[in-house]
């Protein structure tokens, strides 16, 4: 609206002021047949007309002021949450890498043909990435996501950590995942359980960043 103001709105003032002046300077028989009586007429219309006229740069003017002060509020609001929007990206590159070791840790889980090494590793680096403080920051920020909060996943990866450290002082690194039976489950729960929790984790980052690229709008 305000771009149609800043670009027309002159020519509206314009043509009043044009349509006056060519009332003077031709007369009444431009605008009226010889046989009417419309000066009476043709004042009341102009003095309306003067009116807009004189309104219309007004509205202009208003038009302008509140489009500032909303680019203002929503500069001001971007200036606000640029520090949550620096933490957001870097939880995001986290939950790509937590994310591509519950993939790993999954594929090790499903197949059985790996070996508790391969298990004891990348479930290693699953509990480090998770252990980020970055995490604890986010949902500081953000409120944690609605099922969980970091602080029961990080306890439930510790307990298998211990469960595993167990298992690897108990068995061969180079022993089957699938000869430890029913112990498999335990792990395949942490991992669903950290994936479900880092799926909420980017929708609520997926939101903010939405909301907040649309304030350079």
């Amino acid at each position: 609206m305000r771009e149609h103001w800043d670009r027309w709105g002159w020519v509206v003032a314009v043509a009043i002021i044009a349509v006056g002046f060519l009332r003077v300077v031709w007369g009444r028989e431009a605008f009226c047949e010889a046989n009417e009586h419309c000066l009476r007429e043709w004042m009341s219309a102009l003095s309306g007309w003067a009116a807009v006229g004189a309104a219309v740069p007004t509205i202009i003017f208003l038009s302008k002021q509140v489009s500032d002060a909303q680019t203002h509020h929503r500069e001001s609001l971007r200036a606000q949450k640029q520090k949550s929007y620096a933490l957001a990206l870097r939880t995001e590159r986290l939950i790509g890498r937590a994310i591509f070791e519950c993939d790993a840790l999954s594929s090790i889980l499903g197949d059985g043909y790996l070996t508790l090494e391969d298990l004891f590793v990348n479930y290693q680096k699953l509990f480090e990435i998770m252990n980020s403080p970055d995490f604890v920051l986010f949902e500081n920020e953000f409120a944690p996501p609605d099922r969980d909060d970091i602080g029961s996943l990080i306890e439930q990866l510790r307990l298998g950590k211990i469960m595993l450290n167990q298992i690897y002082a108990q068995f061969s690194k180079d022993t089957m995942v699938m000869d430890l039976d029913e112990r498999i489950d335990y792990f395949r729960y942490n991992v669903s359980f950290a994936e479900h929790y880092l799926a909420d984790c980017g929708k609520i980052i997926e939101g903010f960043v939405k909301e907040f690229k649309s304030l350079r709008k």
